[in-house]
């Protein structure tokens, strides 16, 4: 990640936008977890300052005209009260820090004041070698909005807001000359390209280069802000040839490179948020990534040349056994060919997928087999408008609604961007907390064994996290958002599909087992300490006075000093007292190793 500021800018303007131009919107989101003994101040302070630009709290932020006002309403009355304040924050905190274990306010949200879309960009180098259809193509989105969520249970959020149309794809083509290359293709390498933020394989180098074999992310990512009050440009690259580079240097160990591309990703999310004082070696104490190599995407593409893909996709959807088995055998024995409408229904079925999974290999996607295909895209798809050439889809990684560049269809832009986008948000946002959750719980079941302290850390560890799930079922792990239909159906499936349910479960049985132990621990010390008082009680009535001398124990001390007595005297009374102690704590100790042993 390389940090820069300069005096040029690039052009991104663009006319006003047209609903029959083909268009698309592109929401990159980087969840992330802050370690828990970063220093709050440290956080908030970076977001105070961002050199040119300056952080805003979202709830201070001033709308500009009637339009924002309408569907700021809007949105807050589509979401139910609990839902609208996991999603946006309402009022500014009293207190300076977000940063605490039990916060009253479920998150803070920063968004990136006074940035100039026309003059900002999130741009994708697409440069190739291997893939001569866009070797040496640069996307150049317009970079409409950056946000930041932070949310209690110490994890976040970037979110990119980008945008791209015609007019941005023919300069971007016009800049570097690409053959039977489409907006639509632009689309589709943008939202597969444009999430990753490292490395998901390092390939073998080519001269010392790795650059020609990176075939599974761009060249390069930048993100270049401008203010509207200002002519300079902040800019933040991620070079992914010298990334391979730095991930696995000569004498790397598993912990080197395993760290080294955790820091590829921590220098992405610390580089936009907290500008670039910290230093580099510091990042992986800043910020922890969440997933692989991937941002989650959300994205709405309106244009005729995917919206005539959905009429064969709902054919393919009804095909029977035979005819699936035809079309596999195809893929391998091309001289049994299936019929043709068939043949053409199975492909516009498999390139919708590749668009919905962000598969940058669309014409080639990674299923091969039809009964597969079919199965998967049953469970990505909302078919509900389908019939007008508008379909929503939801993989593991992206959310995606397709529409046909009409007039009546506009609306459907305000939907995803306040509604939808803000959905896969909140489930992103379950997602992180689910899976810190699950860390903590795993590091709580790994030091329960070796817990020695009368098992009150172990009880009280496992407390804590279910304060933290509770928490976090009440602010933010809602099963409900909405009273709309709809609304309601979208959102159980981006739950569903983004792995949110089924982590719920994991982390319901995780806490299960740990209760178990934890409860396990108590019952030993409790039956330990209540056989040990036990033996006390017994050593206090048997007539210890037979076993004692008739007088007093004298105690004798080797000492120099005349200051101190060199003899004292110990009263049998005080002498049963401490054997009495000393018979409850060696039988609890005695009695614990035993329990522990059995376990």
């Amino acid at each position: 990640m390389k940090h820069k500021t300069a005096n040029t800018t690039q052009d991104t303007s663009q006319a006003a936008p047209d609903p029959c131009m083909e268009q698309s919107y592109h929401v990159f989101m980087l969840p992330f977890i802050v370690k828990e003994d970063v220093n709050p101040k440290h956080l908030e302070e970076r977001l105070s300052v961002y050199d040119t630009t300056k952080w805003i709290h979202v709830c201070d932020k001033v709308l500009s005209d009637k339009e924002e006002a309408r569907k700021a309403y809007n949105a807050s009355k589509y979401f139910n009260k609990a839902a609208f304040e996991a999603l946006h924050q309402t009022t500014k905190p009293p207190h300076k820090s977000w940063h605490r274990q039990h916060k009253d306010e479920v998150l803070e949200e920063f968004e990136l004041k006074n940035l100039d879309p026309s003059r900002s960009y999130y741009r994708l180098d697409l440069n190739h070698s291997s893939r001569a259809h866009f070797a040496h193509f640069s996307a150049h989105l317009q970079l409409q909005s950056v946000r930041v969520k932070l949310y209690s249970h110490n994890i976040g959020q970037i979110l990119y807001r980008t945008y791209y149309n015609e007019a941005l794809f023919q300069k971007d083509k016009e800049r570097k000359t690409v053959e039977n290359y489409s907006y639509l293709d632009a689309v589709e390498d943008i939202n597969s390209y444009g999430r990753r933020v490292s490395l998901p394989f390092v390939p073998q180098p080519e001269q010392g280069s790795y650059a020609a074999r990176l075939t599974a992310v761009a060249a390069e990512i930048s993100v270049s802000i401008n203010t509207e009050s200002s002519h300079n440009t902040t800019s933040y690259k991620t070079d992914f040839d010298q990334m391979a580079k730095s991930i696995v240097p000569a004498g790397s160990t598993a912990h080197t490179y395993q760290e080294n591309a955790h820091h590829t990703i921590a220098k992405h999310a610390v580089g936009i948020i907290f500008n670039s004082t910290i230093r580099e070696d510091k990042y992986h104490e800043t910020i922890i990534p969440v997933y692989d190599d991937r941002m989650i995407l959300a994205s709405i593409i309106s244009s005729d040349k995917a919206a005539n893909l959905i009429p064969g996709y709902t054919k393919f959807k009804g095909f029977d056994e035979e005819t699936l088995s035809r079309i596999s055998i195809y893929e391998t024995e091309p001289d049994k060919a299936p019929y043709p409408n068939d043949m053409t229904a199975y492909k516009d079925a498999r390139r919708l997928y590749g668009i919905i999974s962000c598969d940058s290999h669309s014409d080639f996607p990674t299923v091969r087999d039809a009964s597969m295909l079919q199965k998967l895209m049953h469970k990505f798809s909302l078919d509900r408008w389908n019939e007008y050439k508008s379909y929503t889809g939801v993989s593991h990684h992206a959310f995606v609604m397709i529409k046909p560049p009409r007039d009546d269809n506009a609306f459907l832009f305000d939907n995803f961007l306040d509604l939808y986008a803000e959905m896969v948000s909140l489930v992103v946002a379950q997602r992180t907390a689910l899976l810190n959750i699950l860390h903590n719980t795993s590091e709580a079941s790994r030091s329960i064994k070796g817990i020695h302290s009368l098992g009150l850390r172990a009880t009280s560890r496992v407390a804590k996290i279910k304060q933290d799930i509770a928490v976090f079922t009440a602010n933010i792990n809602l099963l409900d958002i909405t009273e709309q239909e709809q609304g309601d159906e979208t959102y159980t499936k981006i739950r569903e599909n983004l792995g949110v349910n089924t982590l719920s479960h994991n982390v319901k049985e995780q806490m299960e087992g740990l209760s178990d132990a934890a409860q396990a621990i108590r019952s030993s010390v409790y039956n330990a300490a209540a056989f040990a008082v036990a033996v006390g009680a017994l050593v206090i009535e048997i007539e210890i006075d037979k076993f004692l001398p008739n007088e007093s124990i004298k105690v004798f001390i080797a000492c120099d000093s005349p200051l101190i007595p060199l003899c004292f005297s110990l009263p049998n009374e005080i002498l049963k007292v401490l054997i009495t102690i000393i018979s409850v704590l060696l039988v609890f100790f005695i009695s614990r190793r035993i329990a522990r042993k059995k376990r």
